[in-house]
């Protein structure tokens, strides 16, 4: 079989290595008492996305100059949409020759960040949508055979050490999770590691969304978010102690919606709160609803109905659709994050806040 280290810089703290193994293979590896030091084999981690469902074409749109001069890092599956190209300050693409680029993921996520949240009814009204930066497009996630959207974590992280060391920016913005949840306090993700890490050396803010939980909307909404059910945990790298991490919300409800009160989780957001008693998320933003399946099934039909009902305004490559996720609900503090960096940058304030200048990114 072969190994490698998984990062050679976090060797000393996480000394895991990666290979590719059969069931076989594992099984007779735990069987022999030669490798009785191998304290844990898991699935290399993959993470991944949700899809938008396009529903809304609107023409004619104005838009400004950005609101600051900030430049945001926005790691995704790439931009690709007439209105948000010209704002794309620099380009730096993971893929391989192989992979299938699906921009829509990224597009949607960079129209939150740029435009804000119900951008429609300005667009309906006739009034210019502010972008509130210029972001550096960070495409990592390819299109799988299976129709998901994702990125292997070496690459994901490969990802975010170069930009960090390339790029002069305070703000990075993470709307990608992990598959599964985390359920183990002590059980740290080398992503999780690798943010933490960089966050602390460099000046930077990590916003990530904490993921989506998919598959348990029978439970009903008390069981989604009670304790026992670890399904519903946080998934990495949102875990990241030094990561500002974003939940969801509902703002759109109805007697037929999961979530029947306004600004209370989001059926599909999830929970955290695992490593040094750091409660997670910090903060939450409109991300949609879910609506009540009669048959318990919560298949592709119905939920793609529930998003046009009850998801968020967003852009893909062809014009304006709505989708649902904590990945649409990450970019809006982003969005935020950068007008409250500008504003400190340019105000006295910055000159009374000690270590303003060696420490933006605690805003």
């Amino acid at each position: 079989v072969n190994l490698h280290k998984r990062d050679k810089e976090f060797f000393i703290s996480n000394m895991s290595y990666r290979a590719t193994m059969t069931v076989g293979q594992i099984t007779d590896l735990l069987s022999d008492p030669v490798y009785g030091y191998i304290a844990r084999i898991r699935i290399n981690p993959e993470f991944i996305v949700q899809r938008s469902t396009p529903n809304v074409n609107l023409n004619s749109i104005q838009v400004s100059t950005p609101l600051t001069n900030e430049q945001i890092v926005l790691i995704d599956s790439g931009v690709d949409n007439a209105l948000l190209n010209p704002l794309v300050a620099h380009s730096m693409n993971y893929l391989s020759a192989s992979d299938v680029a699906d921009k829509r993921h990224g597009t949607s996520v960079a129209s939150r960040l740029l435009f804000g949240h119900g951008f429609f009814k300005k667009v309906t009204n006739g009034e210019k949508l502010e972008p509130v930066a210029k972001i550096v497009d960070v495409q990592v996630l390819h299109k799988k055979s299976d129709g998901s959207t994702a990125v292997d974590t070496d690459v994901l992280m490969k990802s975010i050490k170069d930009a960090t060391n390339r790029v002069d920016a305070t703000l990075y913005n993470l709307s990608i999770a992990s598959r599964e949840p985390v359920n183990e306090k002590n059980d740290i993700d080398d992503s999780t590691a690798l943010i933490d890490s960089i966050s602390s050396k460099k000046d930077v803010l990590f916003i990530t969304a904490v993921g989506n939980q998919n598959g348990n909307y029978p439970l009903g909404y008390k069981g989604i978010f009670n304790v026992k059910d670890d399904s519903c945990n946080i998934s990495a790298p949102s875990d990241a102690i030094n990561a500002l991490s974003v939940g969801s919300i509902a703002e759109s409800i109805s007697g037929n919606t999961i979530c029947d009160t306004l600004d209370h989780p989001s059926p599909f957001t999830r929970r955290g709160g695992f490593r040094n008693d750091i409660k997670k998320p910090e903060l939450v933003a409109y991300g949609g609803n879910v609506e009540k399946d009669p048959t318990d099934k919560y298949e592709a039909s119905h939920l793609v109905a529930s998003t046009n009902n009850h998801g968020v305004d967003i852009m893909d490559e062809a014009g304006f659709c709505r989708d649902t996720g904590t990945s649409l609900s990450a970019p809006i503090v982003t969005r935020t994050a950068a007008l409250v960096l500008d504003y400190l940058k340019k105000s006295n304030l910055s000159k009374q806040l000690p270590l303003f200048n060696q420490n933006k990114a605690n805003l």
